[in-house]
């Protein structure tokens, strides 16, 4: 038997972004599970880059809460058949009820990224449905007049 302070949860759904250089509407994919303090999350995106027409992104990230704020780190993977990268992004999040908000900030980037996301998780029983927002920046998005924007709808199971 799993002990009473282990979450997990597993979800799919459909995303879109805009000034990312990516097609636009595609699944993605997440699962995180929290043991104590500790939370690891796992992220998934099937979106093609415009500029290539294949490929897809990953995110993995640990982070610790004390109270409602928690602070972490998450390594990005961007993979086409033309590049890769890989960046390494600092993150701090509040959580009050089924509201999450989390900030990351890639320091090293050359793109000079960063984002800030809202997510809703709605529960009921094992069911949930987690709608999810999000504006970033990198340089690329400001040179095309803005902020990057995305959206997703995931729905999944959790314990």
């Amino acid at each position: 038997m799993l002990p009473l302070f282990l979450s997990a949860a597993l979800l799919g759904g459909i995303g879109s972004s805009q000034r990312m250089g990516e097609r636009s509407p595609a699944f993605v994919a997440g699962a995180d599970v929290r043991y104590r303090a500790v939370q690891a999350e796992a992220w998934y995106s099937a979106a093609p880059k415009i500029e290539t027409g294949n490929g897809w992104a990953t995110r993995l990230g640990a982070e610790v809460w004390s109270g409602p704020i928690s602070v972490g780190a998450s390594w990005a993977h961007r993979q086409t058949s033309a590049w890769s990268k890989d960046r390494l992004f600092v993150r701090a999040s509040i959580q009050h009820g089924p509201l999450r908000l989390l900030a990351e900030v890639a320091p090293d980037s050359p793109n000079m990224e960063a984002r800030a996301e809202a997510r809703l998780r709605l529960r009921h029983g094992w069911a949930i449905v987690e709608p999810r927002a999000w504006v970033g920046t990198h340089s690329t998005a400001e040179e095309i007049g803005g902020y990057a924007w995305g959206i997703e709808t995931l729905i999944g199971v959790a314990r």
